[in-house]
């Protein structure tokens, strides 16, 4: 969670009401809830039908297709909602509606929601992402649902230690880099070393885990070509060296400089380790 971040507003309109969806944060990590109210504010207030509505998280993404007729490679968007839950009981109030009149006073509902994003979700890239869905039962006619992108970045764990990489260890991330693997549910940071290592270190990743309790993780050093020999072990992959670990999350944070700095000395001995200099 994100208690210091602002939360984030939207009104959409469905068939038969209007909808205010208003979420506690603005960002979201992995492995958080994704908490709010759902204001439903009827467009025919006469009538006494209820308005049952379904809210749902949706991961999206980019999947490249051959098209069969051209040959070409096509790029389309996909999406499955991941969760989804009913709107039930909620609350009786009156909301303020400003008009070109004046103002009016309209009866609506409020619900509150809380819907989890799984560990090792998915979070937000030029790949893919999240949707909030909002969707109507029984609708008299279009649209019966609605979507909102959510903005998810990855676990307060994993940019911790990034933070430990790059404040303490003096790395330079390659921010636009990072990806989520969708094989392996890992995401992944990309690095480049600094000058004092920049003669043996080509490009440095790390892949995370959030696991029970703790985060297991994956160091892949490419090392620099400084010889004949080194640039044909290139070819083979010869030249790559990995070496995983294992960190109990209560120990990774960069909330103090104390955290940080005891992060960056465990992260800075697996790096030793992997570059055997110990």
């Amino acid at each position: 969670m994100h208690p210091e971040a602002e939360g984030l507003e939207k009104r959409l309109l469905l068939a038969d009401a209007e909808v205010v969806l208003a979420f506690d944060d603005a960002v979201y990590s992995q492995g958080d809830r994704v908490r709010g109210s759902v204001t439903v504010l009827p467009h025919d207030v006469s009538e006494a039908k209820e308005i049952r509505l379904h809210v749902g998280l949706r991961e999206v993404w980019r999947a490249t297709e051959d098209d069969e007729e051209t040959g070409a490679l096509t790029t389309r968007s996909q999406g499955k909602t991941r969760v989804e839950a009913a709107l039930t009981g909620g609350e009786e109030k009156t909301v303020v509606r400003r008009q070109a009149s004046g103002v009016s006073f309209s009866p609506a509902r409020c619900y509150r929601f809380a819907l989890p994003l799984q560990h090792n979700s998915r979070f937000t890239t030029d790949e893919g992402g999240w949707q909030f869905v909002v969707r109507q039962e029984e609708a008299r006619a279009a649209p019966d649902f609605a979507r909102v992108d959510l903005a998810v970045q990855p676990a307060e764990e994993f940019l911790a230690i990034a933070a430990a990489m790059t404040r303490g260890l003096r790395f330079r991330e390659m921010v636009t880099e990072r990806r989520w693997d969708e094989s392996t549910v890992a995401s992944v940071f990309r690095f480049s070393p600094p000058p004092v290592l920049a003669e043996r270190i080509d490009t440095f990743e790390l892949e995370l885990l959030q696991s029970e309790g703790a985060i297991r993780g994956n160091m892949v050093v490419e090392l620099e070509e400084r010889s004949l020999g080194s640039y044909f072990k290139s070819f083979f992959g010869l030249d790559r060296k990995e070496r995983s670990f294992e960190i109990p999350s209560s120990e990774v944070s960069s909330a103090t400089p104390e955290a940080l700095r005891s992060l960056t000395e465990r992260i800075g001995r697996e790096l030793a380790s992997l570059l055997e200099l110990e």
